[in-house]
């Protein structure tokens, strides 16, 4: 029926309407355990699902209290956030290697005094693969990977919002 005939055509799996929730996670929780670098994170986690942590103190520090300074690098950064997102899509989609790993550099330098883990290891973790001689065989990896780091670069710019308006 439906099913043999989505499976036929190349789907991986099918789930009817009307549904519960739970089992469309439960499907989608399948297929990216089977993922070689899929990132699952528990959404029941009270934490407010920033468990990556920012440290603001340098930033503070640098600005001595000043928030003339503070809102100008909040300005810097709602600024290249959005475009070290939109030349990461666009080099991803032109695999464009050198031009990733380039503008990777550049998002270590303007991220790397916030000093959070997780953004630092995906960084590390994406230059091996746009590093190889044949970086297009790891272009599912890769992809991920500036996937993870879009991600984690947006919730920075939020942070960094949150944080420094705080003090003001």
């Amino acid at each position: 029926s439906d099913v043999t005939r989505c499976i036929a055509v190349g789907m991986n799996d099918y789930i009817s309407k009307p549904f519960k929730p739970e089992d469309l996670y439960a499907k989608i929780i399948t297929y990216l355990k089977q993922a070689d670098s899929a990132k699952i994170i528990n959404l029941d986690q009270s934490d407010d699902m920033l468990k990556y942590k920012i440290d603001l103190t340098t930033i503070y520090r640098l600005g001595n209290g000043d928030m003339g300074f503070l809102n100008e690098l909040i300005l810097v950064y709602d600024k290249q956030t959005p475009a070290f997102i939109e030349k990461l899509r666009g080099y991803t989609k032109s695999h464009n290697f050198a031009a990733i790993m380039s503008i990777c550099s550049q998002i270590k330098s303007s991220y790397g005094i916030l000093k959070m883990r997780e953004l630092d290891k995906a960084l590390q973790e994406i230059a091996i693969p746009l590093t190889m001689k044949k970086p297009e065989s790891e272009f599912p990896r890769i992809s991920n990977l500036v996937n993870v780091i879009i991600s984690l670069i947006s919730a920075i710019n939020e942070e960094v919002k949150r944080g420094l308006r705080k003090t003001g």
